[in-house]
């Protein structure tokens, strides 16, 4: 596992984020990986699955690097994909506003278009599902 997140931590920007080599196989990433930002989070969402501390200077810079970059909520996928990466981080303060963003914007769809009203459920419920109980 080391050696992996090594490689990775020499696999990142000059701006911070991890940067896409080669083909993405991974079917179950649905939203697709379109940009950095994407990316960046995926790798921080699995590393905090792997028990990874958010201390880890990895994970540390990666959520950084992320925290920074919620000024541009234009992709609804990305947008639901950092909401999650912060609440496996702990850091509710980040996943309030971004969860606050994702149901701004459902509300301003209205009906016409479901998604991300759709999205923002779904969100809510895996995130109340990976929440573990708080002490």
């Amino acid at each position: 596992m080391e050696e992996s997140k090594t490689w990775l931590e020499h696999q990142k920007s000059k701006h911070g984020f991890f940067v896409r080599l080669g083909k993405l196989f991974n079917h179950r990433m649905k939203g697709g990986v379109t940009d950095e930002v994407t990316l960046t989070a995926y790798i921080t969402a699995s590393m905090l699955d792997l028990n990874i501390s958010v201390s880890d200077p990895v994970v540390y810079r990666s959520l950084s690097c992320l925290r920074n970059s919620t000024s541009d909520l234009s992709n609804t996928y990305t947008t639901a994909l950092l909401a999650y990466t912060f609440t496996l981080a702990g850091d509710m303060e980040t996943r309030t506003q971004l969860l606050q963003h994702l149901d701004t914007i459902s509300l301003q769809e209205g009906e016409t278009y479901p998604g991300p009203r759709s999205l923002c459920c779904v969100v809510l419920i895996e995130l109340t599902w990976t929440m573990e109980p708080m002490e």
